[in-house]
């Protein structure tokens, strides 16, 4: 049974399905279950027993349930049921944020496995349903790029830098303007030289937004002004804000989470970084 086709044939019916599926995780496949028994077991409401004959028969028909003369058996697996209910749970919600046109979308970096998170997300079917994985939301922000692409990261390294390298060059057949911000050229500058060839054909501009304070009022609170936030951006229409470096443990190792957002919600990192570029120092 595939989640998003349950979704779309019973709109409104899928967490009622999830509701069951669930009941029917925790039976023994020897027994005969009443509508009465189910209904109760799944806490079904008053208005959902109205519906409770059409979804039973519908399980039937794609065989998650068999239909006996005086109710219904089980006959999948109880890890079977609910992962078949924790999927029509994360295609409803998901369904639901699209038609009331949500822009923003979970991108995350999961831990490698084995790992703890990894074994308990599955029991989170709405997350998973709105999750991606970082790298293929950096991809997609590049791909979609018009007229321009930021990536600001405080952090790069070896593996990190080849990470910038390769979503610039997802936009090399555009005409484009490209700019990466960092923090700290002297520290920066050892993997940025790893690059040196496509920056130069990609065109891609250096902003350095480290900006060490000389007044002395000014150095009472802090000796030099910078940044932590990371931002992946196309044009003003679509950005990714969260907490990936581009380091090789943001990219495949450690948690990292982040979100997606698009139009007019763009529009205000884009403001942001134009302003990052304006008071730091291109390289």
């Amino acid at each position: 049974m595939q989640a998003f086709d349950v979704v779309n044939t019973f709109k409104y019916e899928a967490l009622l399905f999830s509701k069951i599926l669930k009941f029917f995780s925790s039976t023994e496949h020897d027994y005969i279950l009443s509508a009465d028994t189910i209904c109760a077991g799944a806490r079904i409401t008053t208005s959902e027993k109205s519906r409770f004959k059409k979804v039973m028969a519908h399980l039937s028909e794609k065989n998650l349930v068999v239909k006996e003369d005086s109710g219904w058996r089980a006959i999948r697996t109880s890890q079977r049921y609910q992962n078949s209910a924790m999927l029509l749970e994360g295609a409803f919600y998901a369904d639901k944020l699209r038609e009331k046109e949500k822009h923003i979308q979970l991108a995350l970096t999961l831990p490698l496995k084995p790992s703890e998170l990894q074994k308990h997300l599955p029991n989170k079917g709405f997350l998973l349903a709105n999750m991606s994985d970082t790298d293929t939301c950096f991809q997609s922000i590049a791909l979609s790029a018009k007229s321009e692409f930021t990536i600001m990261t405080p952090f790069l390294d070896k593996v990190g830098v080849l990470w910038v390298k390769e979503l610039f060059e997802l936009t090399a057949e555009k005409d484009i303007k490209r700019t990466l911000v960092i923090r700290d050229y002297e520290k920066c500058k050892q993997q940025l030289r790893q690059i040196r060839e496509a920056i130069e054909r990609l065109d891609i501009k250096i902003i350095d937004y480290l900006i060490e304070y000389q007044d002395a009022e000014a150095k009472r609170n802090q000796s030099y002004e910078t940044f932590h936030a990371k931002i992946v951006l196309a044009d003003d229409t679509v950005a990714y804000i969260g907490s990936a470096n581009m380091l090789e443990s943001s990219q495949i190792r450690s948690l990292e989470a982040g979100v997606v957002i698009k139009d007019h919600s763009a529009v205000y990192l884009k403001e942001l970084i134009d302003s990052v570029k304006f008071v730091s120092e291109e390289i």
